[in-house]
């Protein structure tokens, strides 16, 4: 990756889903974080991408060899209420491979009232939301599928 340095990679073997672990990547701006697993039914991506860091290329890496169910879901620090660059980056990429937010388009993750966190599927689910933590500054997201 283009002024990164990998700072820390899990890979998990054995009997686990391949692949399966988790990559950290860092510069002088801010890091990225991706993890998951994926299996012959579904793709599930864990992401937290730090303000003003473009990943769509390590984004759309990871989905490249996903097949059937895809969830990619956490912090991409991109707020989805407002139009920017960055969020038509991510949309693009999001509809390459079908996926689209199971979150109400005006929606608030934080304490701010930005929509920075999200989950996308390219399936249905039957329900999401947050929870109301009131000890952090993200609301956790859940997804019932």
């Amino acid at each position: 990756m283009l002024d990164f340095q990998e700072v820390a990679r899990v890979n998990v073997e054995e009997n686990r889903p391949m692949p399966y672990g988790s990559r950290l990547w860092k510069n002088h701006q801010g890091s990225i974080s991706i993890g998951g697993f994926n299996n012959q039914d579904i793709t599930v991506i864990s992401v937290y991408i730090s303000p003003y860091i473009h990943a769509i290329d390590e984004l759309d890496h990871c989905l490249r060899n996903s097949k059937g169910k895809i969830l990619i879901a956490r912090d991409f620090n991109v707020n989805f209420n407002e139009n920017s660059s960055e969020r038509n980056s991510i949309n693009q990429l999001l509809e390459k491979y079908s996926l689209s937010s199971t979150l109400p388009e005006s929606f608030s993750t934080t304490n701010n009232g930005t929509h920075i966190d999200n989950i996308f599927t390219n399936f249905r689910v039957e329900e999401s939301g947050r929870y109301i933590p009131h000890t952090s500054y993200h609301d956790p997201l859940y997804a019932k599928f």
